[in-house]
């Protein structure tokens, strides 16, 4: 179990997200400096900034997509059982998806 396939990915998703963070991170500060002088702001510095964000967004997708995929596999073979499968969603969309989410409450008419 120690060096189970599971376990090897699980750390190269942890380490997958410390670097879209870190992306974020990066993407945030080019933001607030994009705030100060948005004339002056210069075009290189805004595709860094564009670049960085598909990052972001694609580590955390696949890292989400990991975890959901890893829930689904213990949840069948139930080693966890079925409230903390469905919590361990529920952050996960919370955290990664909000918009398509308030889309879909949208269309939906719930929120």
């Amino acid at each position: 179990m120690e060096d189970s396939a599971w376990r090897k990915t699980g750390y190269k998703m942890a380490i997958i997200g410390l670097i879209g963070t870190v992306c974020d991170l990066i993407e945030n500060t080019l933001l607030i400096m994009m705030t100060f002088d948005p004339q002056g702001f210069p075009d290189s510095w805004a595709i860094a900034h564009s670049i960085l964000a598909t990052i972001k967004f694609t580590l955390w997708g696949i890292q989400a997509v990991w975890i959901i995929w890893a829930d689904i596999r213990l949840l069948k073979k139930d080693i966890i059982s079925k409230k903390p499968f469905l919590a361990a969603i529920a952050v996960i969309a919370s955290q990664h998806w909000p918009t398509p989410l308030t889309a879909l409450g949208l269309l939906l008419g719930t929120t």
